[in-house]
């Protein structure tokens, strides 16, 4: 019941000009459709499957200009992102380890390693990734925020940092090593060619530079770079150069560091440990 405009109480009803009746009382219908509404698209992950989950920041190429980040790499930006790493790794069920580089950030979850593992929000996708972007931003932002006062930024001008989400099944554990060797060959392009651009740009204009760097491959651009500007790209900080991997350390606690080289032997043993690679999910037995 409610009050109407006259001030008489007055029934809510739900038009139905589908239905036989006409007109049905808006408790009996008008929820369950509005509920099948909603699980239309209440899609869920394959359960007992490695889950990777991929956060990326939005329009962050203007939010680091209104920083003022020091290119091509910011230490400050950087130590934002590692808290910002951890607190979704410690947030999330099943987390097992976390892969940042640049403004993205790649969490590996499990719940395949046993029967009694319980996917988190069962994993429910719009839940998973809602919230997973959620916490990232409002943690990101905190920090950034923080800093931003203290070297005395107005709170009115305090710039927002948001972040997209994405999250799939991958069949195997060594896709997931695959998919994390993806992403770090992917921040060596991309340090490469941030280094090379913001250095060519200083010394000879965007336009000429473009110009020079032009189809030129990975290894063309590091010759270019030394050669031209005078810079050995192996000298950059490792964490620029092959990114930072968020992990569980002694005692259970979440760790950053910077990346070792995955396919390298060194790296592969490291990774496979940390991913715990040797906990397979136990097989049902036939009844």
């Amino acid at each position: 019941m409610m009050q109407g405009a006259l001030g008489r109480k007055c029934c809510v009803v739900d038009i139905n000009w589908e239905g036989s009746k006409g007109i049905n009382m808006i408790k009996k219908t008008l929820g369950s459709r509005m509920k099948n509404y909603e699980k239309s698209t209440d899609f869920r992950i394959i359960p007992r499957t490695p889950i990777i989950i991929r956060i990326d920041g939005k329009g962050f190429l203007e939010l680091t200009k209104k920083l003022n980040c020091e290119k091509p790499y910011d230490e400050r930006f950087a130590s934002w992102m590692k808290k910002t790493s951890v607190m979704v790794a410690e947030k999330v069920q099943g987390c097992v380890f976390a892969y940042l580089q640049s403004d993205e950030i790649t969490f590996v979850i499990r719940t395949d390693q046993s029967l009694e593992n319980a996917p988190w929000f069962d994993n429910r996708i719009q839940k998973v990734v809602s919230i997973i972007s959620s916490v990232a931003s409002v943690c990101f932002n905190k920090e950034m925020s923080q800093w931003w006062r203290s070297n005395g930024g107005a709170d009115g001008d305090v710039p927002l940092g948001f972040f997209d989400c994405r999250a799939f099944p991958v069949p195997s554990m060594m896709e997931v090593v695959n998919c994390l060797v993806w992403r770090q060959r992917d921040c060596v392009k991309t340090s490469i060619n941030e280094a090379c651009q913001i250095e060519f740009n200083k010394r000879f204009g965007k336009r000429v530079a473009k110009k020079m760097l032009q189809n030129k491959k990975q290894n063309q651009q590091q010759d270019l770079l030394l050669e031209k500007i005078g810079i050995d790209w192996n000298k950059y900080c490792e964490e620029f150069k092959n990114g930072i991997v968020t992990y569980k350390g002694s005692g259970e606690k979440w760790e950053t560091k910077s990346a070792p080289i995955f396919v390298s032997d060194g790296g592969k043993e490291w990774l496979t440990s940390v991913l715990g690679f040797g906990k397979f999910k136990k097989e049902e037995k036939c009844s």
